[in-house]
């Protein structure tokens, strides 16, 4: 959650050293820091492309507005948000992304797990070690949301 210039730095340095690389070609800023402007994270990846550390950048789970405003100052690559049949509510981004030439890699495509039939609302999974455990689409409530993706 960190986007501080001095983090995100210190983060690139890093990954350059432990991948024994001289770039990266695509970072991702993961998760959005509420206390640094887009304009701010951008500024930072903008310094990272001049210094030839990272080639392009994106953002990970990013609404319209904080992609506007990130994207005008250096322009986003790609953005990665979570996408199914049962998440549906990022769909209002796909036409900006496609007027900016952006990617849009979509995470959670089988709602983790869920579509894959695998797992149902009588699954158990472990609290604090499996992340499922408190998702929506386990419960009761969530299967039947699934059951209107199914005409059967």
């Amino acid at each position: 959650m960190d986007s501080r210039p001095e983090t995100i730095r210190k983060s690139v340095e890093g990954s350059l050293k432990r991948l024994g690389t001289d770039y990266i070609d695509l970072y991702y800023q993961h998760r959005i820091d509420p206390q640094i402007s887009p304009e701010e994270t951008a500024g930072t990846m903008v310094e990272l492309i001049r210094e030839e550390k990272i080639r392009y950048w994106g953002i990970s789970e990013v609404n319209e507005e904080h992609l506007h405003c990130a994207h005008a100052v250096c322009p986003v690559t790609a953005i990665q948000n979570r996408y199914s049949m049962m998440a549906r509510w990022h769909e209002e981004l796909f036409p900006g992304v496609e007027e900016l030439g952006i990617t849009y890699v979509a995470f959670s495509s089988m709602a983790n797990g869920f579509l894959s039939g695998k797992y149902s609302q009588d699954s158990v999974f472990e609290k604090g070690i499996d992340y499922r455990s408190n998702m929506p689409q386990y419960t009761e409530e969530g299967v039947k949301k699934a059951g209107s993706f199914w005409p059967c």
